[in-house]
């Protein structure tokens, strides 16, 4: 079996969704015979350097095509290089090509992240292809609320799935004895959030957490050199001299940054199934996360401590609610990492597969 699995992003790329898909990549190729991952050339060229920026292994191949193959362009133009591998399924981060791929006979997985798809123009296009195009397998998305959406926009319910993001459990996972501690020695506990410093991910939320509870430390890391000196200049503003910064870290390196936290921090006031949460989870550190429904339709308060969306003052009370219950923190965290067992990426592979062909699917599910 071979699996092409393909996205328009640049290789080389620091955003989450880069990582997700070389991740991805990596899963497919636990699975089938042989996997190949497409994307643009971007900064990064050199398979090796891939492989150690996104900390996934060689086990699958990657495959370049030339930068400039933006979005609106990239189904057309990338056809020969597909047509060249002869892959027996396409999977495609991709709102249009696996409906080019399927017209040609190859057997296409549509992934999908948010609900531009369930909204005209494209439904009708994949209503269409669902009645008139076996190679057509569905639509594999992030989360249950997304699943109805393209139920309701006209996809037969057998052909949309719904796979939370997944985690590499291993990597994030604590050993017995921690590495060192990449924070400063203050004190005072830590509520740290780990991604980019994006004001929907939820930073204002966590500048005004940081205010509102000066006897806490919080510790923002990851971010592009802009944004850091962005919201560099908030704190200064705020005097929160109790909130650092730290910029982007290499993807092997983040899960220490999560193992010596107090508390994780999970503000975004709204979307639905942010990546992090995963890898949050697997790392078995409490979680606080924003009341919103993407995140309630995969975890409960059995998992995580949960905080009014939107409401910096409503994240620091959680914040200390975890820290003030170390015990019931520790048990939510235990749980959580159970929970995180069940979105590895390799069952994530075998479940997006399954659309294709059955028999691929986790003997549980």
């Amino acid at each position: 079996m071979k699996v092409l699995y393909t996205a328009a992003y640049a290789a080389g790329s620091t955003r989450a969704r880069m990582l997700n898909v070389a991740r991805t990549a990596e899963s497919l190729a636990a699975v089938a015979d042989e996997a190949v991952l497409l994307t643009r050339r971007g900064p990064v060229r050199e398979r090796a350097a891939l492989n150690h920026q996104y900390g996934v292994g060689p086990g699958f191949r990657w495959l370049q095509v030339p930068g400039w193959m933006e979005r609106s362009v990239f189904p057309p133009l990338v056809l020969p290089w597909i047509l060249r591998e002869r892959p027996d399924v396409v999977v495609a981060r991709h709102w249009t090509l696996p409906l080019w791929t399927a017209r040609l006979g190859i057997p296409s997985i549509l992934e999908v992240h948010d609900l531009r798809g369930a909204r005209p123009p494209l439904a009708a296009r994949y209503r269409r292809a669902a009645r008139r195009s076996p190679a057509f397998c569905g639509v594999v998305t992030n989360s249950e609320a997304h699943r109805r959406a393209y139920v309701e926009a006209g996809l037969p319910p057998e052909r949309v799935r719904a796979i939370p993001a997944a985690v590499q459990v291993e990597a994030f996972t604590p050993p017995r004895a921690l590495p060192a501690d990449p924070y400063p020695a203050t004190g005072r506990p830590r509520a740290v959030y780990v991604g980019h410093l994006y004001d929907h991910k939820g930073i204002p939320q966590i500048l005004e957490a940081a205010a509102q509870a000066p006897e806490v430390d919080f510790h923002l890391v990851g971010g592009v050199a802009e944004d850091v000196e962005r919201v560099r200049a908030r704190l200064a503003e705020r005097g929160l001299a109790h909130c650092y910064l730290h910029g982007m870290q290499p993807s092997r390196d983040v899960p220490r940054w999560l193992w010596h936290a107090d508390v994780l921090l999970l503000p975004p006031p709204s979307g639905e199934s942010p990546l992090k949460l995963a890898e949050y989870l697997a790392a078995r550190r409490p979680v606080v996360a924003a009341d919103q429904p993407g995140l309630r339709a995969l975890v409960s308060d059995r998992e995580v401590f949960w905080a009014r969306a939107g409401d910096g003052g409503a994240l620091a009370g959680a914040v200390r609610q975890a820290l003030a219950r170390p015990e019931e923190a520790a048990a939510r965290a235990a749980a959580g990492q159970g929970r995180a067992r069940d979105w590895s990426y390799p069952r994530r592979a075998r479940r997006m597969l399954a659309l294709w062909d059955p028999g691929l699917a986790p003997a549980d599910g």
